[in-house]
């Protein structure tokens, strides 16, 4: 006689494969596209106040020791006739 055997519940099946491939992609999605959204959103913040204008060039984030640098920071007081460096 032909026995039908039960499936197994142990190991890892398909859909768990799945949502745990599909997870590590989303994360490494995540730490490529952090970077440009990090940069826009300061940008804006900078577009946003009053007197001064500014921008920001690359921004590097170090997740391995939880930091992060910003390069090419350009902040500019714009009363007057000559815009005057923040800093």
């Amino acid at each position: 006689m032909n026995e039908i055997k039960p499936a197994s519940r142990g190991g890892w099946s398909g859909w768990k494969t799945r949502i745990l491939v599909s997870l590590v992609v989303l994360l490494i999605g995540a730490r490529v596209a952090l970077p440009y959204l990090i940069e826009h959103y300061v940008n804006q913040k900078l577009a946003g106040i009053n007197d001064y204008t500014g921008s920001i060039g690359t921004v590097r984030v170090h997740l391995w020791r939880g930091a992060y640098s910003i390069h090419n920071i350009r902040i500019l007081k714009a009363e007057g006739k000559v815009p005057v460096p923040l800093f």
